[in-house]
């Protein structure tokens, strides 16, 4: 095994932007990736603008690796990161966000709907300009042609940096910088005082104007050859308080129009210039979901190149997420001076030709979501199990570190249904999953959600929450009949609630949710909704029935409830002419009674 030790090999950080900034770039771009549906060259030389895909699928990643190969084709090029979480922290979005209302309250005839609809678009605007003008100086004006248009569009931006200057001030002296500093065009909007008034409001409408001005002038601006390209990353929005969850879609959302409107612009007789953007489907959804998207999901139709990890062949070594894996052996193989290997003989090396019954792909696969970052966090696991001083991955080693893989799975989950539910829902959630079973059909869980949490909103909209957990990889279906599995990792588009397929937690979540065949076996035991029983009568009072159920040759307590013996008789208050003590007959359970602890069963099979 040439001495290498799973605890020497190279893994790397689950953000990519973490890894370079530690000083790995080198084997950060030797052990790259790119997805089977994806070509570098077409997304920079194509209208497209967006990069898409779920939590850990590699946006960042990718967005640091463009970069890479920019600079190395194009030394004297001009690129830079706008990252939103990071360089808009909550105090500035606040800022934003009030400047945005104040702005449109001065040029709004309906200021209730301006002050309220969060619109960013001019803010943006506003931002981009200055960044443009800002990174040409810090480019010795290298990259817009000096003439007069560029005089002229640097005038307005002075202007609207002397209007500033009157310290239109609103809640606190607090000043909000929107776009790294410029010596020449200190470009910051600020407030001051309680109120607003009318010369205020005329200053803010001039504001807007010079925005729009600016905006003109920059599609008559002459770009030169040096590439410049703007890289806008991090847009997360978290669902804490829901107030400030809407404003901060509403902020990416604007955000996302003005990366578009900006590529539009420069694509037109301009080469080497492009803002990417990359965004959390997610993200996407929750900003069709909880607000005004404004159609949004068209440009990022037509604008976006999703990445996409399906491979169709399990089996093989040249599954993209098994490269990942076999590329950072090789990689420490090569750091560690020993000779050249093949894939499939570092694979027959490190690999057993079994876990658990399963190729070693196969059960590797099984147990991801075909996302990078899943073999990142795989292997970082390994290296803080026991098992770190193995010379290959066992099926002893895969099993030291398996609940600590799904408990970070699990993790990462709740983050990414951070951008749709609050902290408490996905609590409930997760409650109602934890410790109940592997397989389940609908009824069973809605039954189950129910006897948890009877009036809460998860019990009244399951079906949207199972969507939910469908696309982001927490279940899947199985088929009661072939066996067969769907995942929305592997193509499956939506959930199946039917008699033939059953609802799966996926299988690297089972540790973190207490979940095993053997408990499952032991619940199948017990009734649940549907389930044809025996029922002896026990005992018959005015309103009800009291019974006991027997199925699988066990006993439990049961009730019939009066809505269940709807005859002329029960009307009369004669139930013991429909039923009687001792009397054994075959029932329906409807389901379990919390309050009684018992099951209400009906006598209409």
């Amino acid at each position: 095994m040439d001495c290498i030790r799973i605890k020497d090999l190279y893994v790397g950080k689950p953000d990519a932007k973490d890894e370079i900034e530690t000083g790995n770039i080198k084997n950060f771009v030797d052990s790259f990736i790119l997805p089977p549906n994806w070509e570098i060259s077409k997304m920079l030389a194509s209208s497209c603008c967006f990069i898409t895909g779920y939590k850990g699928t590699g946006k960042t990643a990718l967005l640091r690796y463009i970069e890479d190969i920019i600079k190395r084709e194009f030394p004297y090029a001009c690129s830079s990161f706008i990252l939103f979480k990071e360089d808009f922290p909550e105090i500035k979005r606040f800022k934003l966000s009030e400047n945005s209302k104040r702005m449109f309250n001065a040029v709004s005839i309906d200021r209730e709907l301006s002050a309220e609809g969060g619109d960013f678009q001019f803010i943006w605007r506003f931002f981009f300009l200055s960044k443009f003008l800002h990174d040409n100086e810090m480019n010795n004006n290298g990259l817009f042609v000096n003439d007069e248009n560029w005089t002229l569009f640097k005038q307005k931006m002075k202007e609207i940096s002397l209007l500033n200057e009157v310290k239109l001030k609103w809640f606190s002296n607090l000043k909000f910088s929107m776009m790294f500093p410029s010596a020449s065009i200190p470009a910051t909007f600020g407030v001051s005082g309680e109120t607003i008034t009318q010369e205020d409001n005329n200053k803010y409408q001039k504001i807007i104007e010079l925005i729009e001005e600016a905006d003109a002038l920059l599609s008559k601006l002459t770009r030169t050859d040096t590439p410049y390209y703007i890289f806008v990353d991090e847009l997360e929005a978290y669902f804490s308080d829901e107030k400030i969850f809407i404003r901060d879609l509403q902020l990416i959302r604007d955000l996302l129009f003005s990366i578009h409107r900006y590529n539009k612009l420069f694509q037109r007789g301009q080469s080497h210039t492009k803002i990417i953007g990359a965004v959390r489907q997610e993200i996407i959804n929750a900003i069709t979901q909880k607000i005004d998207s404004r159609e949004l999901n068209k440009i990022i139709m037509g604008f976006s190149q999703p990445l996409n990890w399906e491979y169709n062949n399990t089996t093989s070594l040249q599954h993209p997420i098994i490269q990942i894996l076999l590329k950072r052996i090789i990689i420490t193989r090569k750091d560690k001076g020993l000779p050249d290997k093949t894939d499939s003989e570092v694979y027959m090396e490190w690999f057993p030709s079994k876990i658990h019954e399963k190729e070693p792909t196969m059960y590797i696969l099984t147990n991801c979501w075909n996302k990078p970052r899943d073999i990142v966090r795989m292997l970082i696991a390994a290296q803080n199990s026991i098992q770190c001083n193995s010379s290959s991955f066992s099926q002893s080693v895969f099993d030291s570190f398996r609940k600590v893989y799904s408990r970070e799975s699990l993790n990462e989950i709740k983050e990414e249904l951070s951008a749709l539910y609050s902290v408490s829902k996905i609590d409930e959630i997760f409650s109602c999953l934890n410790g109940f079973k592997i397989s389940f059909s609908f009824r069973e869980f809605q039954d189950h959600v129910h006897i948890l949490y009877p009036r809460s909103e998860l019990s009244q909209n399951l079906l949207p929450v199972l969507r939910d957990l469908f696309r982001i990889g927490v279940i899947g279906n199985f088929s009661t009949l072939s066996h067969e599995h769907r995942w929305y990792h592997r193509g499956d588009i939506d959930i199946q609630i039917t008699d033939d397929w059953n609802i799966y937690v996926h299988h690297a979540l089972h540790p973190a949710l207490s979940l095993t065949s053997q408990r499952d076996f032991h619940k199948s035991l017990k009734p649940s909704a549907g389930a044809i029983v025996d029922v002896e009568i026990k005992r018959i009072f005015q309103s009800r029935v009291i019974v006991s159920v027997i199925y699988n040759g066990f006993s439990y307590k049961g009730c019939i409830p009066i809505t269940e013996l709807s005859t002329s008789a029960v009307r009369r208050g004669f139930l013991d002419q429909v039923v009687s003590v001792g009397e054994r007959k075959k029932g329906r359970i409807i389901r379990y009674n919390r309050e009684y602890s018992s099951y209400d069963v009906s006598l209409k099979i």
